[in-house]
């Protein structure tokens, strides 16, 4: 079986599992950043959803992953590696280079991301409810490339990076990373050298020797080479600091209304979330959109 680790609880401990109390908490980190930076607009409010099939629900752990991304660790949310669609650059044209290959927000986006569905485990009071909101984030930092997203890494605790960066070498606490890591920059003496594929074990490496992405270019020839899509610069790495995502280790939210292929990521202007309590018509983004 995969290796798997429990989702984090984080930035909710106050909350009740109500919709209202979450939008009153999403328009507080909206003010909040609003107030580190002036070239940032508090609307509209932006959103996708990111169903994650690496994530489930478990009656006896409640939320895990067995994924690379989200990356949960070290108190970092990140979103470098899968998606590739959702995240390519023409998409989001409210973010701003503030230095060569680091942009900024410029409005707020909000990734909501979800459990997967099939191999999930249903809690008694549920009924047939699998797609568990697992994390919010408001995006803080968006990167062209790995090796500018590497050094962003380098900045944050330790315990950010260490379980991110996929090419460091074999050790009992790199094994997450080689396997799991979402950042394939070259580091070496503290600094970022280059970018390169992660190991062979990475989930994002073929080793039948065939490109699953369907390109034609070879990166490296010695593993191939789904990786290749995450190192593209045209293709955003998200980042969402400390103070400006939650996440849920149990069940709170569950999506219930389809918005476009998952490939493209849903949820711009479209009614995304209810309440796990209720059925009830007023959903997450669509209410958000009218109260920011």
């Amino acid at each position: 079986m995969a290796p798997q680790r429990a989702v984090p609880e984080r930035g909710n401990a106050t909350q009740s599992s109500s919709i209202e109390d979450l939008r009153t908490r999403l328009e507080q980190l909206v003010e909040k950043f609003a107030k580190e930076r002036d070239d940032f607009d508090t609307s509209p409010v932006n959103g996708r959803i990111y169903p994650a099939d690496s994530i489930d629900y478990r009656n006896d752990s409640g939320l895990v992953q067995g994924g690379s991304s989200p990356s949960y660790w070290g108190g970092l949310w990140s979103l470098a590696c899968c998606k590739h669609k959702m995240r390519q650059e023409h998409f989001f044209d409210y973010f701003e280079e503030v230095e060569p290959g680091v942009l900024r927000p410029t409005q707020p986006f909000f990734l909501f991301t979800c459990a997967g569905k099939m191999n999930s485990d249903t809690p008694d009071w549920a009924a047939d409810r699998r797609r568990w909101v697992t994390s919010v984030a408001l995006v803080t930092h968006a990167f062209r490339g790995m090796d500018d997203y590497g050094r962003f890494l380098l900045e944050q605790d330790e315990a950010a990076w260490k379980d991110r960066v996929a090419t460091q070498e074999s050790s009992e606490d790199t094994a997450w990373a080689r396997k799991k890591g979402d950042c394939h920059a070259v580091i070496n003496d503290g600094e970022v050298v280059g970018v390169d594929s992660p190991y062979p074990e990475h989930d994002h490496v073929s080793s039948s020797g065939t490109s699953s992405c369907g390109c034609s270019t070879t990166v490296n020839p010695e593993y191939d080479h789904v990786y290749h899509e995450d190192n593209d610069r045209s293709i955003l790495k998200f980042a969402s600091t400390s103070d400006y995502w939650m996440s849920w280790s149990e069940p709170q939210f569950y999506w219930t209304v389809g918005n476009g292929p998952d490939a493209w990521g849903g949820g711009q202007r479209k009614r995304s979330y209810r309440d796990s309590g209720e059925s009830q018509d007023g959903t997450i983004l669509s209410e958000l959109r009218s109260v920011l």
